[in-house]
């Protein structure tokens, strides 16, 4: 049976966003609109129009080019928009579904049960509405509820013909209950003058927050947390243990392979995908990265970069900008931004390392910089070969080339190109003045040595 989708998606729909962009709103990863859209296409409900009250250049963007939509210029309520859109209802038959752009925890699952039961009871109009969270589905057929207090709340699903019939005499004010306001009905409405004509009308009450529409800042949040609970489930189904849930935040495009662990204060966001048997955390963030088995990341930041496996970052450790350490690597309390640093290299504390190659085995003693950037805004790239030491406060002047097996003496200045095997000092000689100490402590009140 041909099942097509009116997706409720403007101002008049969702009064209380306060912004025109609140469909737009990110939640787990992906804007309120797309999550809809995704769970319609996974119930297998491709034939979609969007019902929106502005201009459709934001929604293309995030949907796609090839959306159906039209413009709602009633300002009235959710319903006024069937009618708008009864051109691309007339040449379908089978079932309409109604529903709300700022349902974004609905489930493909939820969907397919909804129809399931549609088709079971026969109905002509089932209203699919919050229930308690304690009872299972249940459809009531002797309940009544009250539809003409209903402002397009849950989502609706009708017999196509049946709802072409009732929205065109409803769309000339006939049948229309007094308490209207005017001749735009909404889909409460709608559900009343279906039961006037005696058309068979149930309503089905589903537990959870599935149904939570978002209306603002406040369940907004709320859906945040109820999607990160959800995925937190599935996680530990999975074999990831989360020492505390109530202090974690994953988003719904992460993936974490089993046996890791993730310790409060996580968050996980966008494409990141962490290996099996890493320890995350605590107090960790991660966005669109990519950390291979076995890496324990330690109250650390890490942005767009790649770990290899057995890596050991933190605490205090800043990665961004598309860095890329390959396996067995330790870093410190250090920042690290666009480089490739080879396996088993330690990166101690407080060193800044950017736009650099790094060979393998090298270390970057305490304090270690490269310094890449001229002033002007341009940034040069140095390499660093394998095995390389650099010494602690040491400076590395962009662009830099060091050999392998290369030293580089603690507190040095390097501007010239060190070559394999080499010992480069680049530092002021110590200067040392016997007794300097004793001579000033005996000096009279006011008396000056000579400087050196």
């Amino acid at each position: 049976m041909n099942i097509c989708a009116l997706v409720l998606a403007s101002d008049a729909a969702a009064p209380a966003f306060g912004r025109a962009d609140g469909y737009m709103w990110p939640l787990g990863g992906r804007p309120v609109i797309a999550r809809v859209r995704d769970t319609l296409a996974e119930a297998g409900i491709r034939d979609q129009l969007y019902i929106i009250g502005q201009a459709p250049g934001p929604f293309r963007q995030i949907l796609g080019e090839d959306i159906a939509y039209v413009l709602q210029e009633d300002a009235g309520q959710p319903g006024a928009a069937i009618l708008q859109a009864s051109s691309f209802l007339e040449s379908r038959d089978g079932l309409t579904l109604v529903v709300p752009g700022n349902m974004p925890l609905l489930e493909a699952e939820t969907l397919r049960q909804a129809l399931q039961i549609f088709e079971q009871k026969n109905c002509d109009a089932l209203w699919v509405c919050a229930g308690n969270d304690q009872e299972p589905p249940r459809c009531r057929e002797t309940f009544q509820p009250d539809f003409t207090q209903d402002r397009g709340g849950g989502l609706y699903i009708y017999r196509t013909a049946r709802l072409l019939s009732v929205l065109g005499r409803l769309g000339t004010g006939c049948h229309q209950p007094a308490q209207a306001e005017d001749s735009c009905p909404d889909l409460g409405l709608a559900l009343a003058v279906f039961e006037q004509d005696g058309l068979k009308v149930r309503c089905l009450t589903w537990p959870g927050q599935e149904l939570l529409q978002v209306r603002n800042t406040a369940s907004l949040n709320q859906a945040a947390n109820w999607l990160s609970q959800r995925i937190q489930q599935r996680l530990q189904q999975q074999g990831v243990t989360i020492e505390t849930p109530g202090l974690t935040y994953i988003e719904e495009t992460v993936s974490v392979g089993a046996g890791t662990v993730i310790r409060a204060g996580c968050r996980l966001y966008g494409q990141t995908r962490a290996g099996e048997n890493c320890v995350l955390g605590p107090d960790s963030t991660l966005e669109d990265c990519e950390v291979g088995a076995d890496c324990h990341i330690n109250r650390s930041v890490l942005e767009h970069s790649v770990l290899g496996s057995g890596c050991r970052i933190g605490p205090f450790a800043w990665l961004h900008d598309a860095c890329w350490l390959d396996r067995d690597c330790r870093v410190g309390a250090a920042e690290i931004s666009n480089a490739v640093v080879g396996p088993g290299c330690v990166i101690d504390s407080r060193v800044f390392l950017a736009d650099c190659d790094v060979g393998e085995g090298v270390r970057l003693g305490s304090g270690a910089t490269t310094v890449n950037d001229d002033g002007s805004g341009l940034s040069y790239r140095s390499a660093i070969g394998n095995l390389a030491m650099i010494g602690a406060n040491s400076s590395l002047i962009a662009p830099a080339d060091i050999g392998a097996n290369a030293y580089i003496a603690a507190g040095s200045v390097i501007t010239e190109p060190v070559p394999e095997f080499a010992l480069a000092l680049g530092r002021g000689r110590q200067a040392l003045v016997p007794d300097w100490v004793r001579r000033r402590r005996a000096r009279p009140e006011g008396d000056h040595l000579q400087p050196l």
